[in-house]
């Protein structure tokens, strides 16, 4: 088995295909238009503040992630899949 994650978006649905976590990640940060440290760190700490505000529990995840542009825009999902 191996591991490759999938890179889908909120508007052009899946969007790639990566051998590597890292590669994935630049991708679906490329696609919310998060060009710097500092906008990826707002944007989780948007996240977080949202889900206080609903009350909401996180438990990170080791097989999803999240990404979403400033203001609520488009949106990103990296899933790390198994095929054989």
């Amino acid at each position: 088995m191996k591991n490759v994650y999938l890179v889908t978006g909120s508007e052009d649905g899946v969007t790639g295909i990566f051998g590597s976590k890292a590669r994935a990640f630049a991708s679906a940060k490329a696609y919310c238009k998060i060009e710097t440290d500092d906008q990826y760190n707002a944007m989780l700490t948007e996240m977080d503040e949202r889900r206080e505000s609903l009350g909401m529990e996180w438990t990170p995840s080791n097989s999803i992630w999240f990404f979403e542009e400033s203001g609520f825009g488009v949106t990103a999902t990296v899933s790390k899949e198994y095929v054989e």
